[in-house]
């Protein structure tokens, strides 16, 4: 019995002997992770509370972000509506003129243009592109331009013409050939010119 009681003491005393060397051990690890430069470690009973200026940014990111995303759509509301009214309603151009030539004889093409808008159109200019067999004898307006350009100026609002071009072709019978007519033009409130074109066969 007494045996016994011995062996339990001991081993009791062994118990509290590792459970206090594991503590200092413990102990000696926080310190070296929390320790402050005079050594002296915190009172981990207190937490401190760290001061936030997250409002402070809130307040001034958030204004700002609106701001941001006001002019853009402000920017963007006026980049699309100079483009809108041109959408599907360009500048018109047609030609027209016999489906069957006879060489040798005179032929009467017309280019007509017409602008659906009710905004202007600035430096308007035309263009026509015959085969090289083709040999002009009359234009109407007139143009001294041999390639057959016809600056046009302004065209107003719901505004039309048509330019008159007379000629005979001179090649063999039986070729195809194809005339392009094309316009260049400035809608009011753009800086670049558009283009518009038509051919016919």
């Amino acid at each position: 019995m007494n045996k016994n009681r011995k062996f339990f003491v001991r081993h009791l005393s062994d118990i509290r002997q590792e459970t206090l060397r594991r503590d200092n051990e413990v102990e000696q690890s926080l310190r070296t992770i929390y320790a402050e430069e005079e050594g002296k470690m915190p009172d981990m009973t207190r937490l401190e509370k760290i001061k936030s200026h997250g409002w402070l940014v809130a307040a001034i990111g958030i204004p700002l972000f609106v701001i941001l995303l006001c002019g853009a759509a402000w920017a963007g509301f006026w980049f699309f509506k100079s483009f809108d009214a041109f959408n599907g309603k360009n500048l018109v151009l047609a030609v027209e003129g016999p489906s069957e030539i006879s060489l040798g004889e005179e032929t009467t093409f017309f280019i007509n243009y017409y602008n659906p808008l009710k905004e202007p159109f600035d430096a308007v200019e035309v263009r026509a592109n015959f085969p090289a067999d083709f040999v002009a004898t009359q234009t109407l307006p007139q143009t001294a331009d041999k390639n057959l350009i016809w600056k046009i100026g302004g065209l107003a609002g719901e505004e039309k013409g048509t330019i008159t071009v007379k000629g005979r072709f001179t090649g063999a019978l039986g070729t195809v050939s194809a005339i392009q007519t094309v316009a260049t033009y400035r809608p009011n409130n753009q800086a670049d010119d558009l283009e518009a074109l038509a051919t016919k066969q």
